[in-house]
C-alpha cells in the first residue's frame, strides 16, 4: 500500500494505491487472498483513506471477480 493522490478523474484528498496483490499457485483456492485482502482493507480505514485504487487487466478475470467481492468497482479503464 502506497499513500499517494488518486489519478484523475478519481480525484480525492487521501487516496491509497493497492499496487501489487499476488498469491502463491499452491494458496489459491485457500482463502488467504481474502484474508490479506481483509487487512489491506483494515489499514485503509485506520489511516482514514477515503479512496483505496489498484490497477488490474480486465482479461484477467479471477482478479476483478476477487476485486469485485471486496467493493472495488471500475471506474475508469485505460
Amino acid at each position: 500500500l502506497v499513500e499517494t493522490p488518486a489519478p484523475e478523474p478519481l480525484v480525492e484528498t487521501r487516496g491509497m494505491e493497492l499496487r501489487r496483490f499476488y498469491l502463491h499457485p499452491d494458496a489459491i483456492g485457500s482463502g488467504a487472498a481474502d484474508v490479506l485482502m481483509d487487512a489491506v482493507l483494515e489499514t485503509a480505514r485506520e489511516r482514514r483513506v477515503r479512496l483505496l485504487f489498484l490497477s488490474v487487466w480486465k482479461a484477467s478475470v479471477r482478479a476483478v471477480r476477487f476485486y469485485g467481492r471486496h467493493g472495488f468497482r471500475a471506474r475508469a479503464t485505460v
